[in-house]
């Protein structure tokens, strides 16, 4: 049987049977591979302060200490950004630079064991990830796995263990269940009283990672009742019941969070971060202005005041265009809730229908309701304008909308642009409706939302960028709160492509089930979409790891600025994953700055590090380059 790779590190040594060091008692992740030391942390500080040498020609100093875990030393840096860039090759050091002998392949291998689940009953704490959501009487409110029998055991467990500490006047955290230098289990808490949230987690995630994803369906709890009306039902009555208070669909859309998070590729949930759609300069400024003409023109000067926000998302949740007023800005959380909602439940929405859906914000205002005018865009040319749109509001919209999606054709279903606008006036939808149509007309006669609707499908890959044997990147710029990354075939960050059955809930028993009862057809595709969600689960797995091998349990980066290499290795043995049996050979990279961050995955045999710190530039430089075309830089400001 042949044993799984090595993760192996820029500035580890070769010698296999030296002294094992203090920082191998940190605990490791649970790997498909034989994991080591975490990552070694470059310290720009002390790399610039030494004259710069051919990297194979330099003298290096007889203490080898210093190169086990640089990130150790914790110093901040002092150099000013210009200087990063310009010494960058001359702030690593590596004991072995030579490229490997065997080829390089496109392909990447599964790194990390993967935990299959399991149709028995007891499998509720069998799974990868698990989450819980319950009141602080124990009262149940939702779990991602498991029967209702066997939860409502373990959240009475789980009540109890909150409450001993409580008792004790301290506050519980985190549990990790270890074995020896390995972690085997995370369990994370935040207590957001009425409400506690519980994860579980085998993977190799912090604990900055699960209390993030935790608030963020602490959040969508907020956005469905607002945090008054929450505190309200509970204070009548400690031991409510908020299952009974809560409709079918909002479990369903919790349901589809979990799973996103834990099957799905979400870089946003990573990096808190939004993506934006790529396009030419002049076409982002041109939606800029077509949104500020309708808001600022005299016939709208009566509804000026009605209007908060305004935004132009792309399927996918991508931005194109965001109004708002100046000096203020909506938080990614609320973003990323206001965009599930539209790519993953509003879909069903037709060319001559409107919405208009009172939500609560919880990063703005978590105590009230602002006001959202969603509509769907077309991009086909011979559509007439409505006179009269069909209307929806509230829980009722939500509703019809599931069933009416749930009659829909998924082969047939393709998502499309959204326009929303936001206002704190419940009764401003007519004005808003003027404004919006306005809007949409530009949009047409512009031949802007032809663009959009083409461009989403396309975006840039790495053929676009010269930078050699890398897999994949994604870049954050930190001023702007975005991130960008190279088209992937098929992907859906909403889970709203062709595949999905538009009647399911996202829940893994309901989606084998119906895998059983297609064709052979059907069948094929199910594959195909099988080999691509395996593809991106990963991925975002790999990415994962190498962010949280330069960042502390909370989040903190190790350094102010910190360069790191991982490098996985299988000594010549093959995996299943790679093309004829290859060997594994996989370096991965993650550099934070203050201004932004770069996570990048090589291709399989890539171990030139030389070459791939040049292609990091390259892309750091490209990226700086093109931040018009990339990034959402300051919107629509009135």
């Amino acid at each position: 049987m042949a044993e799984p790779p090595l993760e192996d590190y820029v500035d580890e040594f070769q010698v296999r049977d030296k002294p094992v060091s203090r920082l191998d008692s940190r605990p490791a992740s649970p790997f498909a591979v034989r994991a080591t030391n975490p990552t070694t942390s470059v310290n720009f500080t002390s790399s610039f302060s030494t004259s710069s040498q051919p990297f194979l020609g330099e003298s290096r100093p007889s203490s080898s200490s210093m190169y086990l875990d640089l990130a150790s030393e914790r110093q901040s840096v002092r150099t000013n950004h210009r200087d990063l860039e310009h010494e960058l090759l001359q702030s690593m050091r590596s004991l072995d630079l030579t490229p490997r002998d065997h080829a390089v392949s496109n392909e990447i291998p599964s790194l990390f064991e993967c935990i299959h689940s399991s149709s028995a009953p007891v499998a509720a704490l069998r799974q990868e990830k698990q989450f819980f959501i319950l009141s602080s009487a124990g009262k149940p409110v939702f779990s991602m796995h498991g029967q209702d029998e066997l939860v409502m055991g373990l959240m009475g467990i789980i009540h109890t263990v909150t409450n001993y500490f409580k008792v004790h006047a301290t506050k519980v955290r985190a549990i990790v269940n270890s074995c020896g230098n390995s972690v085997k289990q995370k369990l994370v808490f935040l207590d957001k009283s009425p409400i506690l949230l519980m994860a579980v987690s085998l993977r190799e995630e912090s604990v900055n990672d699960l209390l993030q994803q935790l608030d963020f369906l602490y959040s969508y709890l907020i956005c469905t009742l607002s945090r008054r009306q929450l505190t309200r039902l509970f204070s009548r009555r400690e031991n409510f019941d908020l299952r009974h208070f809560l409709t079918n669909t909002d479990f369903q859309n919790l349901t589809h969070i979990c799973e996103s998070i834990a099957n799905g590729f979400n870089p946003d949930f990573l990096l808190g971060a939004l993506r934006c759609l790529t396009m030419r300069k002049s076409t982002r400024q041109a939606l800029h202005g077509v949104m500020l003409t309708h808001v600022q023109h005299p016939d709208a000067a009566a509804e000026r005041g009605t209007i908060l926000y305004g935004l132009i998302v792309a399927p996918g949740g991508q931005l194109c265009s965001v109004l708002r007023p100046k000096g203020h800005t909506l938080h990614t959380t609320d973003l990323h809730l206001l965009f599930s909602l539209i790519f993953n439940q509003f879909q069903g929405l037709q060319q001559d229908q409107e919405l208009w859906l009172p939500i609560c914000f919880p990063k703005f205002n978590s105590s009230g309701f602002l006001h959202c005018y969603i509509r769907l865009l077309s991009d086909d040319k011979s559509r007439n304008v409505v006179a009269s749109q069909n209307t929806s509001s509230g829980s009722d919209a939500r509703s019809s909308l599931s069933e009416y999606a749930s009659e829909e054709n998924p082969s047939n279903f393709s998502p499309k642009p959204a326009l929303v606008l936001i206002s704190a006036q419940k009764e401003s939808f007519f004005a808003l409706k003027k404004i919006g149509q306005g809007i949409v007309d530009d949009l047409i006669s512009k031949h802007l939302l032809e663009q959009i609707t083409a461009i989403s499908s396309l975006g840039f890959t790495m053929a676009d960028i010269p930078a050699k044997f890398v897999h994949h990147f994604i870049y954050k710029s930190k001023k702007h709160v975005q991130y960008v990354m190279p088209r992937l075939e098929e992907l859906d960050l909403y889970n709203n492509d062709t595949y999905d059955d538009a009647n399911s809930t996202f829940t893994a028993n309901e989606r084998s089930e119906g895998r059983e009862s297609l064709n052979a057809e059907d069948g094929m595709e199910t594959d195909k979409k099988g080999r691509h969600k395996h593809y991106l689960y990963k991925l975002m797995r790999t990415y994962t790891h190498i962010r949280n091998n330069v960042i502390d349990e909370n989040g903190v980066p190790f350094n102010k600025s910190v360069l790191s290499f991982v490098q996985w290795l299988s000594d010549g043995l093959p995996m299943n994953d790679l093309p004829q049996g290859e060997a594994v050979d996989v370096l991965c990279l993650a550099w934070l700055t203050p201004n932004f961050e770069l996570l990048l995955i090589c291709n399989n045999g890539a171990s030139d590090r030389n070459v791939i710190l040049k292609s990091a530039k390259s892309i750091v430089d490209w990226c700086r380059k093109n931040e018009d075309r990339l990034f959402v830089k300051n919107g629509a400001i009135f």
